[in-house]
């Protein structure tokens, strides 16, 4: 016996011109990498605001944004000092760097973060490193998991 399926309109997704990547995280929250910081968004969009406005001149763009599982956080890139992983709070428009010479963060739970290292082509690595999400900090120092 097969039971009813429901199926649900599409989703409205809302991408500003020059975004680099974005992220779906918990809460229909969206976020989007732009040159302009952090946009937060919903998939019903189509309103957007920056949430993380770039701190200096020299942070660059942003890219490759995770969002925690609290839905409030985020992790990025930001193209400063040959990439540097920053994290933002989508409330309160704060944000800190947590390491520089790194890129593309992954948070995997519960303490986690894969991240990039920065450097020549062909010499660079994947990374590992503890992360409390809870403080937005890293603890201890990064263990290379490739080669």
């Amino acid at each position: 016996m097969c039971s009813a399926v429901r199926w649900e309109p599409p989703l409205r997704c809302w991408w500003p011109r020059n975004a680099s990547s974005g992220a779906w995280g918990t809460g229909d929250v969206m976020v989007i990498a732009t040159p302009k910081g952090i946009l937060k968004t919903s998939p019903s969009g189509p309103t957007c605001a920056v949430a993380i406005a770039p701190i200096t001149a020299a942070w660059g763009d942003a890219r490759h944004p995770t969002l925690l599982p609290d839905g409030r956080h985020v992790l990025f890139t930001t193209t400063e000092k040959d990439g540097t992983i920053t994290a933002g709070d989508l409330q309160t428009g704060e944000s800190h760097t947590l390491i520089a010479q790194v890129f593309d963060p992954v948070f995997v739970a519960p303490d986690i973060l894969v991240f990039g290292e920065s450097g020549t082509e062909g010499t660079m690595r994947l990374l590992a490193q503890r992360f409390n999400p809870g403080r937005l900090r890293l603890d201890g120092q990064p263990v290379a998991i490739s080669e």
